[in-house]
């Protein structure tokens, strides 16, 4: 049965809502940087994989806000890009200034729901693209906003049907948030074992090699020792398609997730292939990306697929986790002559191996916080593709504002069942462990 969406009216979004731009300090005052006042640009509210962006690689002063067009706005505040990576849209998750890439918007009064704005924006990204004479364009600008017309229901059902989507939104950045805990104990774990030696102190050795001491037994070797290196290579562009023909084919980290990609172009001719569980390193800027594959995958030049040849990739994984930076910093930046990372870097680089015993008692510590990581990721994907699903349908009228997620998505539903059964054994193994510490 329809839902009869007879009370909706169209209207424009600048009608609605304020459309501010941002703006750039100049960057030739120093004054006006490195400040407390978070600064986001498109590059930032694209990179940002939940609802809510909190983070931004840059930081303006009070000054450096004053003397320039960029304006802090209010928590809730809606951010789509205009630039670049044109149309995603995020919500402020704290106050925060952009840049002019950027465009903030506030509902003009309480008569339009903040969030309810926010998803009728993400339904409305297609039609954005495309209002301007008719063509895919590489701009938004205040004109568009005077075009681009979105249905507005009543008060009431703005805010159930935000209710709904946001429900979801909610539950997948619950998930984000674990999973950066999850990850962050593994890494701790790693680092006190294979970077500081806490539990080892009573065995430590010097190494000559290395001009410090290192705990007896361990040795110097060469990554290609303990690891296959894949490199990918890519095919005809001509294989290429979204019609799920082929394999998986993730060219660079233009796909990556978290943890797992999710892939949206196939190739249906690989020439390389990363298994499940490989590392997906970046090997091309940006450098030292890390994914990991779920199922077997197609790889195009900028990404690598290693695996540890003794056992499970947890150990391998925090290893490049734990360095990223050299390999910005070697192979991205600092003036280097390298442009990318080569099967040879990765072969000739050198790490201190505590041996296949020392690695396998680690991987078993910290596999329970993996499995879970991706598990969280499953149910996100899950919610996502609900979530999706449903915003069309709600934003248009087509289904009605009271659903049951069981009736209508049973499929999904029996899938989020297990995946949460699954995370309670795994959950419940973690706390005994913990426990046991």
């Amino acid at each position: 049965m329809n839902y009869s969406s007879s009370e909706w009216s169209e209207f424009p979004v600048s009608e609605i809502a304020d459309v501010i731009l941002g703006g750039t300090p100049k960057r030739s005052e120093p004054e006006f940087w490195n400040g407390d006042i978070k600064w986001a640009t498109a590059k930032d509210v694209a990179n940002c994989p939940i609802k809510y962006i909190k983070e931004t690689q840059e930081k303006i002063t009070e000054l450096g806000l004053k003397k320039s067009n960029a304006k802090l706005l209010p928590k809730g505040t809606i951010v789509i890009t205009a630039r670049g990576t044109v149309g995603e849209v995020r919500v402020l998750g704290e106050p925060m200034a952009f840049n002019q890439t950027c465009y903030g918007l506030i509902p003009k009064n309480e008569s339009i729901d903040g969030d309810f704005l926010y998803y009728a924006l993400k339904n409305a990204i297609n039609k954005m693209k495309t209002l301007a004479y008719g063509t895919v364009f590489e701009t938004i600008t205040t004109r568009t906003f005077d075009e681009l017309t979105i249905p507005i229901p009543p008060p009431s059902e703005q805010k159930r049907i935000a209710e709904i989507l946001g429900s979801l939104d909610d539950k997948i950045e619950l998930n984000y948030e674990m999973n950066k805990t999850l990850e962050a104990i593994a890494q701790a774990i790693f680092k006190h074992w294979f970077i500081d030696f806490e539990p080892f102190q009573d065995d430590l050795v010097y190494n000559e090699e290395l001009d410090k001491e290192i705990p007896e037994g361990w040795e110097v070797v060469r990554l290609g020792e303990i690891c296959k290196i894949n490199m990918g290579q890519s095919p005809p562009s001509t294989t290429y398609n979204k019609e799920r023909k082929g394999l998986p084919f993730f060219q660079g980290i233009k796909d990556f997730g978290f943890r797992h990609p999710n892939p949206s172009v196939y190739c249906s001719a690989p020439r390389k292939i990363a298994e499940p569980g490989d590392i997906l390193f970046s090997v091309r800027a940006p450098i030292g990306e890390l994914n990991i594959a779920l199922e077997r995958s197609c790889i195009g030049r900028g990404i690598a697929a290693l695996r540890y040849k003794f056992g499970s990739n947890n150990f391998l994984f925090y290893l490049f986790k734990s360095t990223q930076k050299y390999w910005k910093r070697v192979y991205e930046g600092s003036g280097t002559v390298f442009g990318c990372v080569t099967k040879e870097h990765l072969n000739n680089f050198e790490l201190v191996f505590p041996g296949k015993d020392i690695v396998e008692n680690f991987n078993s510590i910290v596999g329970p916080l993996d499995e879970m990581i991706k598990k969280n990721e499953e149910e996100s994907t899950i919610l996502a593709q609900i979530r999706d699903t449903l915003l069309p349908k709600l934003l248009s009228g087509e289904i009605r504002v009271k659903i049951d997620i069981e009736e209508e998505f049973p499929k999904e539903t029996k899938k989020l069942v297990e995946i949460r059964k699954e995370k309670t054994r795994i959950r419940k193994t973690l706390l005994d462990f913990f426990e046991g510490v």
